[in-house]
């Protein structure tokens, strides 16, 4: 098959390899015409990943003018936005999933403005709950913070609410989280579903 367009692809290798390794990869992509970038016009990024202890001792031989040349360096400790999510500091997973949560909270305010309540629990199980999030949980799981997890479910506990016309008991929020076979309402929260995923995407 011919591959015409690539993206977000990774390597992994060891430091002393990374030299070698993008030199055979842009042998390769030379043949179909395609390359990586250079200068101020690279796209790729390389940097060292493991443990902080190791990776701020580690020497910067890896560090080669074809590296330099051809890739982004942002160095240890940063964060890095891969397939949507931010990897890195357990402060830049949060106010992402924050940031995400605020934007979810403002659809699920349209979707309440509908006049139907069938319509609107359909649309808030579709469009309005964890699975507006479930790209971050399979990522990050359980090292979300508890506080922004209960953020996003309280949000959606709010709109439930308005669903149901009326304030509902921490029960009954907690049977709507059932799935509907079980006598809830399959509105599902990230708490519950934030190891699952985790697990799940590992497992994968």
């Amino acid at each position: 098959a011919d591959a015409w367009y690539m993206d977000e692809g990774q390597l992994s290798c060891k430091p002393e390899a990374v030299d070698d390794t993008l030199r055979v990869l842009d042998e390769e992509l030379a043949k179909a015409g395609a390359t990586r970038g250079s200068g101020d016009g690279a796209k790729s990024v390389a940097r060292l990943v493991g443990p902080d202890s190791l990776v701020h001792r580690y020497p910067d031989g890896w560090i080669t003018p074809r590296v330099r040349g051809t890739c982004k360096l942002p160095g240890t400790g940063t964060t890095i936005h891969v397939l949507g999510v931010d990897i890195g500091t357990s402060e830049a997973r949060n106010k992402q999933f924050l940031r995400t949560t605020e934007m979810v909270e403002i659809g699920r305010s349209k979707i309440s403005s509908i006049g139907d309540s069938a319509t609107e629990l359909v649309l808030t199980r579709q469009c309005g709950d964890v699975c507006k999030v479930t790209h971050f949980l399979r990522a990050h799981g359980q090292k979300l913070s508890p506080s922004s997890l209960n953020t996003f479910d309280k949000d959606l506990d709010k709109s439930v609410e308005v669903v149901a016309c009326g304030p509902l008991t921490e029960e009954a929020l907690k049977q709507a989280k059932l799935g509907t076979k079980q006598g809830g309402l399959g509105v599902r929260s990230a708490v519950d579903v934030a190891l699952p995923a985790f697990v799940a995407s590992r497992v994968q």
